[in-house]
C-alpha cells in the first residue's frame, strides 16, 4: 500500500489491539490493518 510523502498512516495493532502511528518513511511496518489515512501535505 503506498502512501504519499508526509502522510500519516494510522494502524491498529491487532495483537496489542492499541493504535499506533506509522511514518510511510519506515520500511518497518508489521501486519496490521490500516484503520484511518491522514495525508499532510
Amino acid at each position: 500500500m503506498n502512501s504519499t510523502t508526509g502522510g500519516l498512516i494510522w494502524f491498529m495493532d491487532a495483537n496489542s489491539s492499541k493504535l499506533s502511528i506509522n511514518h510511510p518513511a519506515a520500511n518497518s511496518v508489521p501486519t496490521v490493518e490500516p484503520l484511518v489515512i491522514v495525508n499532510l501535505n
